[in-house]
C-alpha cells in the first residue's frame, strides 16, 4: 500500500495548474472535493475510495494545489464528488447491497449508492483490524433515516458487551458518510463524533432524523 501525504503539494507534468490534469490510479492519491460544508480530502486507487475524511471544521479548506476529485480523479473521483454531494443534501440513494456480494473488482470492494454488481460507488477501505471491518459492515445495513446504538451494533455482531469498542471501531472508520458511522448514537443523546460534532448533526438531519441538540448532546427520536 502507497500512501502519500496529502499536504505535500504534487509536481504536475507540463507544470499545469494542480487539478487539470487527470491523475492515473496507479498508486493511491490524495484529492479534495469541494463542498457548502467545507473541502473534504479523499484517498482514492485503482479499486476504489481507499478513505473520505470530513474537513477539519465546518467551511475548512485545504490548500488549492491538492487536485479536485471531481476533475482529476478519473471515474471514481467523478462519482464520489456527485455521490457525496447528493448525499450531503439528504438525498437516499440506491439500496445498499450487502457488503460480502461478489463484485467485478474483485474481493474487497463494497458498492454503495449502486446496484452491486450493475454499478455505484466502489470503495476500497483500508481496514485496521477485522473488528473495524465487521463494525462497518454492520453500519452498512442502517438505513438512511434510522440510527442505531453502539449497544445494538454490538449485539448484532454477537458481543453484547463490546459497545465501548464499537465506539472505537466507528471513530477509526476509514470512509466517512458512506460507512455511516453517524447513524450510531449513544442510549440517551447523539453520543461522540471523531470529526466536529457539526457534522453528525448536520448529517442525520438532512436524513430526517429528529435531533434537539443542548449542550453538546443530542435528544433523538425515529427508529433506532
Amino acid at each position: 500500500m502507497v500512501r502519500r501525504d496529502p499536504w505535500k503539494p504534487r509536481a504536475e507534468a507540463g507544470g499545469g495548474q494542480p487539478g487539470v490534469e487527470e491523475v492515473r490510479l496507479e498508486e493511491d492519491t490524495w484529492f479534495r472535493i469541494r463542498t457548502a460544508w467545507g473541502d473534504f480530502t479523499a484517498r482514492l486507487g485503482k479499486m476504489g475510495v481507499r478513505e473520505l475524511s470530513f474537513p477539519l471544521r465546518p467551511g475548512a479548506r485545504v490548500p488549492r494545489w491538492l487536485p479536485e476529485a471531481s476533475s482529476a480523479g478519473g471515474k471514481i473521483g467523478n462519482l464520489l464528488a456527485g455521490a457525496l454531494e447528493r448525499r450531503l443534501a439528504g438525498e437516499a440513494l440506491g439500496a445498499v447491497p450487502a457488503p460480502d456480494l461478489p463484485t467485478q473488482s474483485g474481493p474487497g470492494v463494497w458498492y454503495v449508492d449502486g446496484t452491486g454488481l450493475d454499478g455505484g460507488l466502489p470503495l476500497a477501505p483500508d481496514f485496521p483490524s477485522e473488528f473495524v471491518q465487521d463494525v462497518c459492515r454492520e453500519l452498512l445495513r442502517i438505513p438512511p433515516g434510522q440510527t442505531r446504538t453502539y449497544g445494538m451494533i454490538a449485539a448484532a455482531l454477537g458481543k453484547p458487551r463490546a459497545a465501548r469498542a464499537v465506539g472505537r471501531a466507528c471513530g477509526v472508520n476509514p470512509v466517512c458518510v458512506f460507512i455511516p458511522c453517524h447513524r450510531v448514537v449513544s442510549a440517551g443523546g447523539i453520543g461522540g463524533f471523531s470529526a466536529h460534532i457539526w457534522f453528525k448533526r448536520r448529517l442525520l438531519a438532512a436524513e430526517g432524523v429528529d435531533i434537539a441538540c443542548r449542550s453538546g448532546s443530542g435528544k433523538i427520536s425515529g427508529p433506532r
